[in-house]
């Protein structure tokens, strides 16, 4: 009895103390928040951006890589690469199809030409579409008001081909790009108009369209004028990275060639002229692919693969040079980077942050909680998550569970069941167990192998 009533004295009658726990868990709070914050962020970086790109990226910005076709040809010969797509990338502006009066809102974007065939095998580009119908699993998760379900918004085939049904060449935007796109709690997205409710006439493909504006630029850095052309919208997609979402539209592989001067195009001499007194046509200068998109097979890491290429690359080049029909070269220099390596500007400062964390002896983190009727109310069921900067994500879709519908819950039980898990206690925890938690809690961080965990569960 004397204990505990010094200890109210000293405390109730001093601010300082209470400063200083207030401080200290602070402090210990925002570590935590930090830490969770930055690894969730690059687990998500990771895997979205991987699937994005594939493992290897190949590179000759402006110019493009000439016979791009029959260096796919030779990648996809090579047992490291199961398949390569060609994309040509730059820099535009989009007409959105609404704005003040007369002038339309215009957005900076970033703009791929793509063939939606061959990037799917390497990107898994057609589950990055958004506007398709949802999988029967998908469906029974959705909310009855989800869009998605309805299929006036379901525009599967549009979205593979980049192509209206009559034909019309079409774009899809990221899913951020559209100011009428509204994110709702659940990831999903609402096509809100003024008065705030879904409103198919602010659907983007039942739009009039997109006007797209490029501008050919040489490696002499010589502009050629802007092209402009419409477009329709023919799907959206959500690759997960909210600056790739907000920013990238993509296009047809041949009409973004033909509008930067990449596509095929007769070969003029500077010095012959023919009978009309035009330039004479000497051959073809072929069509070109500022990128190429490569992905590992089974077993294969993006080194190994990227060493692969670099000499695929070499050969390439080797065989282009001696063909004397060939009049334009193979590009001498070009950009071999894997993934890792193509994102190090994002990934890069949060990998150096959790490094730093790492360094100031955080080797793991507990997390604790409890089920049943109270810590006070009687015997309860305690779960412990034990996770170092090293952990892989958790399944697609865990997430607070009461941010989950009762069948998305049950979806992800075999998943979470198929974790490996050590039970440290069979019997329950009542007041005053607090201790004896504690203490299983360093037992599970033992026996991950890990040094002795200073936990305390309040």
């Amino acid at each position: 009895m004397y204990a505990p009533l010094l200890a109210n004295r000293y405390l109730t009658s001093r601010i300082i103390p209470f400063i200083a726990v207030a401080a200290v868990a602070l402090c210990v709070a925002l570590v935590i928040v930090v830490v969770s914050v930055m690894t969730g962020f690059l687990d998500m970086v990771r895997s979205s951006g991987k699937t994005l790109i594939g493992d290897v990226v190949v590179t000759r910005d402006i110019s493009g890589i000439p016979y791009y076709l029959d260096f796919i040809a030779e990648i996809e010969a090579l047992p490291e690469a199961e398949a390569a797509s060609a994309i040509v990338e730059t820099y535009g502006l989009l007409q959105m199809p609404y704005g003040n009066g007369d002038a339309n809102r215009v957005e900076t974007v970033q703009v791929w030409g793509i063939d939606p065939v061959s990037l799917d095998r390497v990107a898994s580009f057609y589950d990055k579409l958004y506007w398709v119908k949802p999988s029967e699993e998908l469906a029974k998760t959705l909310a009855p008001d989800d869009p998605r379900l309805d299929p006036e918004y379901q525009r599967d085939q549009e979205g593979r081909t980049l192509r209206t049904s009559d034909g019309r060449p079409g774009i899809a935007l990221g899913i951020e790009i559209s100011a009428f796109n509204e994110r709702s709690r659940d990831g999903s997205y609402r096509c809100e108009g003024p008065s705030n409710v879904q409103d198919p006439g602010y659907f983007m493909p039942n739009t009039r369209g997109a006007v797209l504006t490029l501008v050919p630029v040489s490696e002499s850095a010589t502009l050629a004028g802007e092209k402009k052309r419409r477009f329709a919208i023919v799907n959206e997609f959500q690759s997960g990275v909210y600056q790739i979402d907000a920013q990238r539209v993509l296009a047809p592989l041949a009409d973004v060639q033909e509008m930067l001067l990449l596509n095929a195009a007769p070969l003029t001499s500077r010095t012959e002229l023919d009978a009309n007194g035009r330039p004479k046509v000497i051959g073809e200068s072929p069509a070109r692919a500022t990128t190429i998109v490569v992905k590992a097979s089974d077993g294969v890491s993006a080194l190994a693969l990227k060493i692969a290429v670099d000499a695929a690359y070499a050969r390439f080049a080797a065989r282009i040079d001696a063909d004397d029909t060939k009049l334009v070269k193979a590009p001498e220099m070009i950009t071999v980077a894997t993934w890792e390596e193509r994102l190090a500007d994002l990934i890069g400062p949060v990998e150096k942050e959790r490094e730093l964390m790492r360094t100031r002896g955080i080797r793991w983190l507990a997390a604790v909680d409890e089920v049943g009727r109270g810590a006070l109310g009687g015997p309860v069921s305690v779960g412990v998550v034990l996770i170092s900067p090293d952990t892989e994500s958790a399944p697609g879709g865990v997430r607070d569970s009461k941010l989950l519908s009762a069948a998305a819950r049950e979806r992800l039980v075999p998943a979470l069941l198929a974790l490996p898990t050590r039970r440290v206690t069979r019997g329950g925890v009542r007041a005053g167990g607090e201790e004896d938690l504690a203490g299983e809690v360093r037992a599970l961080a033992s026996h991950a192998q890990a040094v002795q965990l200073p936990v305390s569960v309040v």
